[in-house]
């Protein structure tokens, strides 16, 4: 083995208090807290898939009850992402902005026999707050979740990414999710 390898990668040790993590894989894991934390408040099984070469990072199950009292299994795909930098999304009026890769963009327009919607974690810039705080009372992540449907939308022309527009009375939290699932049951299109 050559010299330069072993003084390369054989004898660097971390910096004590280093972290290995990327920023895009933190935001990664506080979109997956934020949706498991909503769906157990309403009570809806979350499962994260292993592969998402489809766009599908997990799977959200719950057993609805219609309103003619019959079970009915209800399930929604999801796509997550999450963002603080402002070169990626912008806030207007009624709507968020956010710049999808293309590829999402067109596995999410697909039709399939499961719906599928993008969720959105929006986090304010470290530099503004944290994106976590905890307290002997309280955990609390700081963002905001919006959710859409991208089915049946038009194709894009733009070749990397495409901007999505994600109305900011989709907010997606407990209430939501509950009435999300019910849609589905029901065989609503979103």
């Amino acid at each position: 083995m050559p010299f330069w390898f072993y003084d390369t990668f054989l004898r660097i040790k971390p910096r004590k208090g280093a972290c290995n993590m990327t920023e895009t894989r933190r935001k990664e894991d506080l979109s997956i807290a934020y949706l498991s934390a909503v769906a157990a408040q309403a009570s809806v099984d979350f499962e994260m898939l292993h592969h998402d070469q489809d766009s599908v990072d997990c799977m959200l199950k719950k057993v609805v009850v219609m309103e003619d009292g019959r079970e009915f299994r209800s399930s929604l795909h999801v796509q997550l992402k999450s963002t603080s930098s402002r070169n990626l999304y912008s806030i207007g009026e009624r709507v968020i902005t956010y710049k999808l890769k293309k590829k999402n963009y067109d596995d999410l327009r697909k039709r399939g026999t499961n719906e599928i919607i993008l969720c959105l974690l929006v986090l304010p810039e470290e530099s503004e707050k944290p994106w976590v705080e905890c307290s002997d009372e309280e955990l609390l992540l700081h963002g905001r979740m919006y959710w859409c449907s991208l089915r049946d939308k038009p194709d894009a022309t733009q070749e990397d990414k495409v901007p999505v527009e994600l109305p900011k009375d989709q907010l997606l939290d407990s209430s939501a999710l509950d009435a999300l699932m019910l849609q589905v049951a029901g065989g609503d299109l979103l």
